[in-house]
């Protein structure tokens, strides 16, 4: 099962990132120095932090638990807190979300607790995220399973078979 999931996981970040425009240069269940397995991709356009870079890293990040989570009949936001596994993903997201302005960090009264997130802004911001991450995962689901399953068989595909994938399950623009 655990092979299935993180599948289905790196399926997620897979076909986010080729229904955002990234450039996906292959995907992978082997476990290696990134953990469990990683998708490798680079967002479209340019590669600073402009907004809409930014959040398409952070779709793109949201989606691997968001398809675990369908495929383990959990909610995205319990996978993101509970599974260590989804730690980079978790990171990337609350970068992500800190970058467009979406919580402020405040100063706390003691200088031992340095900053601290506000949480209340912290959760909108990733509920909206996982939001978006779910509805495109749940929108191009037979492309997840589709790109899971050769994951399984094969272990590591490359960026144009999953697009191919993709394009047989969806019409992407």
């Amino acid at each position: 099962m655990r092979r299935e999931v993180i599948a289905y996981h790196e399926a997620g970040h897979a076909v986010a990132a080729v229904l955002l425009k990234c450039t996906l240069y292959s995907v992978t269940i082997r476990a290696g120095a990134g953990g469990a397995g990683h998708a490798l991709h680079r967002s479209a356009g340019s590669v600073d932090n402009t907004e809409a870079h930014v959040e398409r890293e952070i779709v793109v990040a949201a989606a691997g638990p968001a398809a675990q989570a369908r495929v383990q009949k959990r909610a995205a936001l319990k996978v993101l807190a509970t599974d260590p596994r989804c730690a980079s993903d978790l990171r990337q997201i609350m970068d992500g979300l800190l970058h467009l302005g979406e919580f402020d960090v405040v100063d706390e009264v003691s200088p031992e607790t340095g900053n601290a997130i506000s949480m209340h802004d912290a959760t909108k911001g990733f509920a909206r995220v996982v939001r978006e991450a779910n509805f495109l995962i749940r929108e191009h689901w037979s492309a997840v399973e589709s790109v899971a399953a050769q994951l399984l068989a094969k272990d590591t595909i490359r960026g144009p078979e999953v697009r191919r994938l993709v394009s047989a399950c969806t019409i992407v623009d």
